[in-house]
């Protein structure tokens, strides 16, 4: 059945598209756990993942033998991994060089 749905929402079915990302909230939600738990943000977050899951649904190649929710979980992996990875803060008392002037 969501082999189906998803046929649809790759022709440009719009309820289509709706119907996947309403059915895999729970995966948005569970990546965003796992890879940036940041509550304050989960709002902005939970976006970014509906429009992942949007281009997934345009960029998925059946023919790759990948299936869809296991692309769409490496990309959402992937969105938030890096997100996190640009939010690292580094103190700026923290010495960078070892003081030599060049």
């Amino acid at each position: 059945m969501f082999d189906s749905l998803l046929d649809k929402a790759r022709a440009g079915d719009k309820a289509s598209k709706e119907e996947i990302i309403n059915r895999l909230q729970p995966l948005i939600i569970s990546s965003i756990r796992r890879y940036y738990n940041k509550p304050k943000e989960y709002e902005d977050l939970i976006q970014d993942g509906n429009l992942i899951i949007l281009e997934c649904i345009e960029d998925y190649e059946p023919s790759k033998g990948v299936h869809f929710l296991g692309y769409v979980k490496t990309m959402l992996r992937y969105l938030y991994l890096d997100k996190h990875k640009t939010k690292i803060h580094h103190s700026l008392n923290e010495v960078v060089g070892d003081g030599e002037v060049e």
